[in-house]
């Protein structure tokens, strides 16, 4: 099954490790409009990984999102954007492998939205629900999740992976039937 691949377009990496000071790196990549430079980006952003051991990053891809809007969701465009996206993943996971980071990384892989043909504002199943992969520290390994995910839960959800409770205007939800 790759429904969860293939909606894609963004992830957000956030290591897990305390110390006193904190480097944080931001990088947005447009796999698709720009593939050229999005190669030496994530070349960048992976040195970046093992020379700097960041605390806390976040990585952007918009490329899968950017293909789905201009060709829709389900075409040869969108497929192969999906497919360099995951490239980019599997880079990113490598470089915190090398840097001895990503046993203590928690790695969240999400998208902004669904999306179904030339429509993601219909409200049904394939444009309401996103998909979320958990990597990492405290994350149950190999389990499905039983409920959708919405874009709300992630940010309590990463809160919980550091032992902080959401904030008091959070709406959404901590998937705690994703860690141990």
């Amino acid at each position: 099954d790759t429904s969860c691949i293939d909606a894609i377009s963004s992830a957000l990496l956030w290591c897990k490790t305390i110390l006193s000071s904190i480097t944080v790196q931001i990088y947005s990549m447009p796999l698709f409009l720009k593939p050229l430079v999005t190669v030496l980006d994530c070349e960048h952003m992976c040195g970046f990984i093992v020379r700097h051991r960041p605390h806390l990053m976040f990585l952007h891809l918009d490329g899968v999102d950017v293909s789905g809007h201009a060709y829709y969701w389900g075409s040869p465009e969108y497929y192969s954007a999906s497919k360099a996206a995951d490239g980019y993943v599997g880079r990113v996971m490598a470089a915190l492998a090398g840097a001895g980071l990503l046993n203590d990384t928690l790695v969240i892989l999400t998208a902004d939205h669904g999306g179904f043909r030339d429509n993601h504002g219909d409200f049904n199943e394939a444009n309401i629900f996103v998909p979320v992969l958990l990597r990492g520290p405290g994350v149950r390994r190999g389990h499905a999740l039983s409920r959708y995910v919405s874009n709300r839960d992630i940010a309590p959800s990463m809160l919980h992976a550091l032992g902080l409770l959401p904030g008091q205007y959070m709406v959404g939800r901590v998937l705690e039937e994703a860690f141990e």
